[in-house]
């Protein structure tokens, strides 16, 4: 079979020539389009290291009375709200954020020395003893402080909680609690450096990316910050009922002191918008939409092409027909041709491709670019990520071209060897 399938390339290779230059064109055009779109698919399967499902945000508001505005008075009127959310029959608990907490859009960041290479850390406030950590679902790495102990501990000057992720980068094989950041640098001065006071398990701050360089600094409450309520449902409670519900509620006026609540939105909303806004949602849409065109187009061209060149070779079908070749050989011949012949212009054009992203680079997972160097995932692994989105347009080229072969290919093996004869 396959000594037949290359003698008919070869006997062809001239008129099959233009057709293995538009599958190499085809493939490099895939290429673009399908990069992104299967890094972004990777992201969204990584775990954000919290349970999003379950949290829906209060955004609040205050009346700013002067009488109450101390600060002793404005905690007491936050915590009475946060209890009172608390003691819903819904709700499994509750914590306050500011401007900065998991996807929002406002954030911070300290730089980090490793390896002569600088990285962006997300540095994310946490208000000591508000449930913090409770609320979101995260958990502390085994040998360390619990994640109850850690929310609640007292704020100090340099004291931060890191990922797991950045632990092991900066403080490989030992326990990073207790270390500074930097401390291994020639001016280092523990005045000016960041503590280690506690490890958890990884955190994306950002599900529009992979990387979990985050660290968390408590605070004491601030009466001059504006605060949100992040609210966990008890296992089995309908996100979309407990929303309308409560926003009934607001209607009818949920206050405690200067603090009222204003609306309510579940926490997947929130992520949503963080996309929006950074532009991810748009860039991912026009991908998707160009990648489906072009996809259609592709496969109207390439499958159009296959199908009229399968047709034309119904004489040949009714020969091999009369000596007594049966419909699936035939279609299995045509069928080989054609994959073949992708698997050859599919070649070419990937490496053709990878000239392109040896210079430039392919999709990243990671908004930080120093960290590329130190992700162990697929993404950041040039050669790994190459073969991996290979696979994927080859799979894809040949898709296409099964499908422009298959109809001819099933209906010139069922005509009799007499009419195909005839016929031509």
């Amino acid at each position: 079979m396959w000594k037949l399938i290359f003698r008919n390339l070869l006997s062809r290779r001239r008129r099959l020539a233009w057709l293995l230059c538009e599958i190499v064109i085809v493939s490099i055009v895939i290429w673009v389009f399908v990069d992104p779109i299967v890094v972004n698919g990777y992201i969204d399967t990584l775990p954000l290291g919290y349970d999003r499902d379950r949290l829906c945000m209060i955004q609040t508001a205050r009346n700013y009375d002067e009488e109450r505005s101390d600060t002793a008075s404005v905690s007491a009127d936050m915590r009475n709200l946060l209890i009172r959310i608390c003691n819903l029959p819904e709700v499994e608990s509750a914590t306050i954020v500011d401007w900065s907490y998991p996807d929002a859009i406002g954030s911070s960041s300290i730089g980090v020395h490793k390896d002569s290479v600088w990285l962006s850390v997300q540095l994310m406030p946490m208000l000591s003893g508000w449930n913090y950590f409770t609320t979101y679902g995260i958990h502390a790495v085994p040998g360390n402080n619990d994640a109850g102990e850690l929310q609640d501990m007292t704020p100090k000057q340099g004291d931060i909680i890191v990922t797991r992720t950045l632990a092991e980068l900066l403080f490989p094989g030992v326990n990073a609690t207790g270390h500074y950041i930097g401390e291994d640098s020639e001016d280092f001065e523990v005045e000016d450096a960041y503590r280690i006071a506690g490890v958890i398990e990884d955190v994306r701050p950002q599900s529009v990316t992979a990387e979990s360089l985050l660290a968390f600094k408590a605070y004491e409450f601030n009466p001059d910050l504006c605060y949100n309520i992040v609210v966990r449902l008890k296992d089995g409670v309908s996100m979309p009922r407990f929303i309308h519900d409560f926003k009934e509620s607001i209607s009818e006026g949920i206050q405690s002191g200067d603090y009222s609540c204003k609306d309510i939105v579940a926490y997947d909303k929130l992520s949503e918008e963080y996309a929006y806004g950074r532009g991810v949602t748009n860039e991912l849409r026009l991908k998707i939409i160009l990648s489906v065109f072009f996809f259609a187009n592709l496969l109207l061209g390439v499958a159009g092409v296959f199908y009229l060149q399968t047709r034309k070779r119904s004489e040949e079908a009714g020969v091999m027909r009369s000596f007594g070749a049966t419909p699936w050989h035939i279609r299995l011949m045509l069928l080989g041709e054609g994959w073949v012949l992708s698997t050859i212009g599919c070649l070419i054009g990937c490496l053709i491709y990878l000239q392109y992203a040896v210079k430039e680079g392919l999709a990243r997972a990671n908004g930080n670019v120093g960290y590329d160097a130190y992700d162990l995932s697929w993404v950041s692994n040039l050669p790994v990520h190459f073969i991996l989105v290979s696979l994927v347009v080859y799979l894809l080229m040949v898709i296409i071209v099964s499908i422009g072969i298959s109809i001819p290919a099933w209906r010139i093996s069922r005509v009799s060897p007499v009419e195909a004869l005839r016929h031509e």
